[in-house]
């Protein structure tokens, strides 16, 4: 893999998604405006909501957010215990996919990372 910015981007938004709520508190302590310029948030409560919304639907979405001209669609990565080990992504070579073939993609890398997550924990 290779090393992203922690809050751009598909892949390390789901894993944020993931952290637990103390880890969030604590590096939103140290890195609020980081969440602001990423629009994630610009309060420990939208940003929680946000993060939220990310884990309700399962996954994340981004165009163009890290390399100009690619959507990025990413799934956790989680152990037995439900504990976020890493993210699981796919990068096309366009944006402006339409929103049934966003789901439909989606659907499929997150199946993906469901069986990575079963392989790791044995």
């Amino acid at each position: 893999g290779k090393a992203r910015p922690l809050m751009r981007g598909a892949p390390s938004r789901v894993i944020l998604a993931h952290m637990t709520a103390q880890q969030i508190r604590k590096l939103h302590e140290r890195q609020a405006e980081a969440f602001a310029e990423a629009n994630i948030g610009n309060t420990l409560p939208e940003v929680r909501a946000a993060l939220r919304r990310i884990r309700e639907r399962g996954y994340e979405v981004t165009s163009g957010e890290v390399t100009p001209g690619v959507t990025a669609m990413s799934a956790p990565v989680l152990d037995a215990n439900g504990v976020v080990l890493g993210s699981l992504s796919l990068a096309i070579g366009q944006v402006g996919l339409s929103e049934a073939r966003v789901h439909f993609i989606a659907e499929r890398v997150v199946g993906a990372a469901e069986m990575v997550g079963r392989a790791i924990s044995g």
